[in-house]
């Protein structure tokens, strides 16, 4: 069962209690950036990869992929689908979906500002999500195709009030980015992760808190 670790608090991580080999996600995408250097761009800096935790909960599996967010971001802030406004832990995955599905559009259109009224203000993996949309827009530069795909996400029990744990397994499909000619200056590589998300509930609404770290 992941639990909150209080020594990461101030970077909204979540350790799995009893797991000898958790997920490190400190951007998400493992992006290979040798073509950038070469090529005299600026680049966004990269992120570590991903690898799997040693075990899976045992509650039952709810596979679908993650959909095309249709949603933009307004004045009075994100139009999260209405299904995934209310708190329950179906609502939950529905969430966790659309912020991987504006993850995507952040970074292949690119646009800053989409992930960080998704989120805590203590969710470091959400920072640095947003840092890399905000680079690819400086660097006017893109992903060409959606980078992740959310395969698998299920609640699972532990929290405490207001908030909830998730599983969560996505496959990073080793996506090329472009500069504004077009031309590939980087690639992702292809991983499938698996790991834990946590949500608090904050203001009417699902936020993402932290995933899955080690210590």
């Amino acid at each position: 069962m992941p639990e909150v670790t209080e020594g990461l608090a101030g970077e909204g991580l979540m350790t799995r209690a009893g797991s000898s080999t958790a997920v490190v996600l400190a951007g998400l995408l493992a992006l290979s950036v040798a073509a950038c250097d070469s090529s005299g761009a600026d680049d966004p800096s990269p992120s570590p990869s991903a690898s799997s935790p040693a075990a899976s909960p045992t509650t039952s599996e709810t596979t679908s992929p993650d959909p095309s967010p249709s949603a933009s971001p307004s004045p009075s802030g994100p139009d999260i689908p209405a299904a995934a406004r209310k708190q329950t832990p179906e609502a939950a995955v529905l969430f966790v979906k659309y912020y991987f599905g504006e993850l995507n559009r952040a970074w292949t259109e690119p646009r800053a500002g989409l992930l960080p009224p998704l989120s805590t203000s203590k969710c470091e993996f959400c920072k640095k999500n947003e840092a890399r949309a905000r680079g690819l827009v400086e660097a006017r530069a893109r992903y060409k195709s959606k980078p992740v795909s959310v395969t698998v996400v299920k609640p699972v029990g532990g929290a405490s009030g207001g908030e909830q744990y998730l599983y969560v397994e996505f496959q990073q499909h080793g996506a090329v980015i472009v500069n504004s000619s077009g031309s590939e200056v980087g690639r992702d590589e292809k991983v499938l992760a698996k790991t834990y998300a946590a949500l608090s509930w904050t203001d009417g609404r699902w936020r993402l808190r932290g995933i899955e770290s080690s210590k």
